[in-house]
């Protein structure tokens, strides 16, 4: 019967050890959300809607502004500010969120967004008959969300 010895070379050991931990970082890097460091979550802010609107509109479309809520996510539904906007803090950067709209708890119109789909982790979003829903940056000017300059900070 013959035995066989098995000798183990440091130098491939030292190279099967690299290798695995070069997988190992590679892997941990895909898997891992991709944040900028300091940025750990966004901000919406909901644009107030004015006092009175054309009654023209897209079909079903159409809301009385005392009827009109929205819903972030899985939040509560609350009424669409009418005097000043509404800033909503902490929302995740790495998933999308979902913005429904209601007209006298009716759904009306919805919409998905990433930040990452936008310049900045401030987002803004409005309401009008004729267009629906709006999503802008907060970076994006003459949309009343903007008001300082491109390097301020919305907080």
């Amino acid at each position: 019967m013959s035995h066989r010895r098995f000798v183990i070379n440091a130098r491939d050991l030292w190279s099967q050890s690299v290798t695995y931990i070069t997988v190992a970082i590679v892997l941990c890097s895909l898997l891992l959300p991709q944040q900028m460091p300091g940025q750990e979550s966004g901000a919406l802010t909901i644009m107030a809607v004015p006092d009175e609107w054309s009654k023209l509109a897209s079909p079903g479309a159409y809301c009385e502004q005392s009827n009109l809520s929205i819903r972030i996510d899985s939040g509560e539904t609350i009424p669409w500010p009418r005097k000043k906007p509404i800033p909503v803090k902490d929302l995740a950067l790495d998933r999308s969120h979902l913005i429904a709209v209601r007209c006298s708890g009716k759904p009306l119109q919805a919409v998905k967004f990433r930040f990452g789909q936008f310049n900045s982790v401030h987002v803004c979003v409005s309401y009008d008959p004729y267009g629906g829903i709006r999503l802008f940056d907060y970076t994006t000017r003459g949309w009343g969300c903007k008001k300082e300059t491109p390097s301020s900070n919305p907080e």
